[in-house]
């Protein structure tokens, strides 16, 4: 996603009056607005009635041939009333950028009644590329469809927090497919668990520290797990399995069903109740949402009855301040619910702008809902249509995306290096075990396959901007990992081990070469860039290397440490960077040779007593 761009498009749509208690007409006025274009009088020519009637068909209440009729004909209404708002399609297909790769089209809007309208299912006005397609699935310039309430601004919130995930799970008001869905987001977070050694000598996930479930949830015990996350990490991420139900004493209002805590009787919890449970209240200041939050919740994103104050549960959400809302308006599939969970969570996971991901999203929907029942051969469901999302994004999302993908990219990376270190560590014990042997075999080649698709994605990134070579973050990373993955082969014991092997051991060291030169290069300052560079020189030196050469690049080495170390003297961090490019650059002189290089008297400098110096002030540093 780093190399596209998303631009936002916002339609607002106002009109006089409370939010409830006004039916959809013909007769009523709205009033459009659209960027910096003229303000529009708009009218929905349509009855409440209706509306309903075509309604019952989406839920699947009327026989398939109506349903299709409906379907299409609302399309058109759709694309209809969105052509009559002046400069909607020109700022849709308008290109500002080479790169533009999606636009955001926001409706927002607190009038009950268009909330039952389904906006998702439009298709493209005259005039738009993919014309006479659905709106939010063509492929032409991609359109994500997202509703917001015009009470609802998220500009504080930080979108590129490390994510962690908050499974809710409640079977009070029936079975639901919690293995499913939990095996699911187990297998989506996995490659960013962190894992340490186990008492039977296997690793051992840690799964808790990026997702933990809640399971026969409560309201109480709810909000006691929400209350033991302060001091940790909070949960950007909250996955709520459960079943809907109709709100007592209120007609079509609907809520979540959870359990009862003092008894077996169902709780029958509103959208608001919920929305104020999940937005945590540290203190009069703090309040601490999730960035996201999904339903997979029957009738989570139905309005229902619009002549009383209150919205759907996803709605009501959205209103407490939780940027990022996904429901479903109309009844979602089971299969629907899983493709759902895997695709969107799938893409946040990686760092994705969450306005592609939800496209991504949709279209994997809508590719399921083609297919056909194998027992009645009738056409598949539209669950595309059902996933409604209520999104106030902050302005800077896409660029708080950049920085969470590179940061998941680097902590993938890592974790699995990390995971290659204990196992390495653990084949010298485990000779004899062949199981073992060959599960480690699988992992290096996953882990160094990790690393070449982090290599490919950074030199994309390089081409694409030279200004991001200035934060050096992503060169940084990928010198240390291609480092990382050379010694770990190299350690690695493999009966077949071969010239390739080694070939590709030393590759490695070459890419971490060319990347510590990049940073070198890029500022002369960065004294442990040219050590780190001349370390792996030395290593991966021929006999038909010059030495001299060698020499050279140390007394460079040296001369920059000198110049960075006025600098560390103030500062203990600086301080211990320099002392370890001291012992660092004390190490390689062993390594090159002292006599053949000509370095007696640097050798002297950088005696046995002078380097333990150096460690027991690092030592006392840290």
């Amino acid at each position: 996603m780093s190399s596209r761009n998303v631009r936002s498009v916002e339609l607002q749509l106002l009109r006089h009056g409370p939010p409830h208690n006004q039916l959809l007409s013909p007769l009523t006025d709205y009033l459009a607005l659209c960027g910096d274009h003229a303000n529009t009088t708009l009218n929905f020519p349509l009855e409440h009635e209706s509306l309903r009637v075509r309604l019952r068909a989406l839920r699947y209440e009327d026989s398939d041939e109506t349903r299709r009729v409906q379907l299409r004909d609302t399309a058109r209404i759709a694309a209809d009333v969105m052509a009559t708002v002046p400069g909607l399609i020109s700022d849709l297909g308008r290109y500002e950028d080479s790169n533009d790769a999606y636009v955001h089209l926001s409706v927002a809007t607190s009038a009950a009644e268009l909330a039952l309208f389904p906006f998702e299912l439009a298709n493209s006005p005259p005039g738009f590329p993919g014309a006479g397609g659905h709106l939010s699935l063509q492929t032409q310039l991609p359109v994500c469809l997202t509703r917001r309430s015009r009470n609802v601004r998220c500009d504080d919130v930080n979108w590129s927090l490390r994510p962690t995930i908050l499974l809710i799970a409640s079977e009070a008001g029936g079975p639901i497919p919690l293995e499913r869905h939990y095996a699911l987001l187990r297998k989506l977070v996995d490659p960013w668990v962190r894992r340490k050694p186990a008492s039977e000598n296997l690793l051992q996930s840690m799964f808790h520290e990026r997702i933990e479930v809640l399971t026969d949830a409560t309201v109480q015990s709810i909000e006691q797990k929400l209350n033991d996350r302060q001091g940790k990490d909070r949960f950007t991420h909250i996955h709520i399995l459960a079943h809907g139900c109709q709100l007592p004493g209120e007609k079509e209002r609907y809520g979540v069903a959870l359990h009862h805590p003092s008894s077996s009787k169902i709780d029958h919890v509103s959208g608001a109740r919920l929305g104020r449970l999940l937005s945590t209240t540290l203190s009069s200041a703090v309040v601490k949402r999730p960035n996201v939050v999904t339903l997979a919740v029957c009738d989570s994103g139905n309005q229902g009855d619009v002549s009383i104050s209150g919205a759907s549960v996803a709605f009501e959400l959205h209103e407490a301040g939780i940027p990022l809302v996904v429901g479903s308006q109309f009844p979602l599939s089971f299969g629907g619910s899983i493709v759902l969970v895997e695709s969107l969570y799938g893409k946040l996971m990686e760092g994705c702008d969450p306005r592609e991901a939800l496209w991504e999203t949709r279209r994997a929907l809508f590719a399921r809902s083609t297919e056909k029942h194998s027992k009645t051969n009738q056409e598949g469901r539209h669950d595309w249509i059902s996933m409604v999302a209520f999104a106030a994004f902050p302005n800077n999302v896409g660029e708080a995306a950049q920085r969470l993908e590179r940061e998941q990219r680097r902590r993938r990376m890592e974790q699995g290096l990390d995971e290659g270190d204990s196992l390495v560590d653990m084949s010298l014990k485990k000779d004899d075990d062949a199981k073992f042997k060959e599960h480690l075999k699988h992992r290096m080649y996953e882990i160094s396959s990790e690393v070449r698709r982090f290599n490919g994605w950074l030199d994309s990134q390089i081409r694409q901007d030279d200004q991001w070579l200035e934060s050096k973050s992503g060169i940084r990373v990928g010198a240390s990992a291609n480092k990382r993955l050379a010694e770990l082969l190299l350690h690695y014991k493999d009966e077949r081990v071969d010239e390739k092997h080694f070939s590709d051991i030393k590759g490695f060291v070459r890419r971490s070469i060319r990347m510590y030169s990049k940073i070198a290069e890029h500022d002369c300052n960065q004294a442990w860039a040219f050590v780190q560079k001349l370390f792996l020189e030395v290593s991966l030196a021929e006999s038909e290397k010059s030495d001299q050469r060698l020499a050279h690049q140390w007394r460079q080495a040296k001369c920059l440490c000198e110049v960075n170390r006025e600098h560390s003297l103030s500062n203990s961090r600086e301080r211990a960077w320099h002392l370890t490019d001291m012992i660092e650059l004390g190490l390689i002189l062993r390594l090159l040779g002292v006599e053949a290089c000509g370095l007696e008297k640097e050798a002297r400098e950088f005696d046995h007593a002078q380097l333990n110096l150096w460690c027991d002030e690092l030592d006392y540093l840290a």
